[in-house]
């Protein structure tokens, strides 16, 4: 595995490099710093990484939500960040939690802002799916969503 820090100081990030990084995630010992576990995708990706993932998470003992948009552009709305807050409202989701985006550079925009957003800011993970969100989306912390 690589790791690349990114260096901001107090707001310094890991970058982890690794072929199917994924598989281990479930047993890493950071993840029990938080209460919570809170996975955003969409329907494509869900049952390939989220489920598996989500599953995993359940059988050692963790709170876990799952929580799927639809795929595509237009999904990266108000409406579908209204969505995922009413969602996480009620799964209990506290600031003690963290929101894991997977799937490719429209759930990372999306998923990315609702952490941002949620109780003015969650620790957010972002497992990319796609080489353009590997490259683009998932570093640097672009997050957003679309309005006319």
């Amino acid at each position: 595995m690589k790791t690349i820090t990114v260096p901001l100081g107090e707001r310094s990030y890991d970058i982890e490099i690794a072929p199917s990084l994924i598989d281990n995630l479930a047993s890493a010992s950071w993840l029990n710093e938080y209460a919570e576990v809170a996975i955003l995708t969409n329907e494509v990706v869900a049952p390939l990484y989220a489920k598996p993932l989500a599953d995993q998470l359940q059988q050692n003992g963790r709170k876990v939500l799952l929580f799927a948009e639809p795929a595509g552009e237009q999904y990266k709305s108000a409406e579908w960040l209204q969505r995922a807050w009413d969602a996480l409202a009620e799964f209990g989701m506290t600031r003690r939690g963290v929101i894991i985006a997977i799937g490719g550079g429209v759930v990372g925009d999306w998923a990315g802002f609702v952490a941002a957003t949620w109780m003015r800011g969650v620790a957010f993970i972002q497992i990319p799916t796609t080489l353009l969100a590997m490259v683009d989306s998932s570093v640097g912390g672009k997050t957003g969503i679309n309005h006319p």
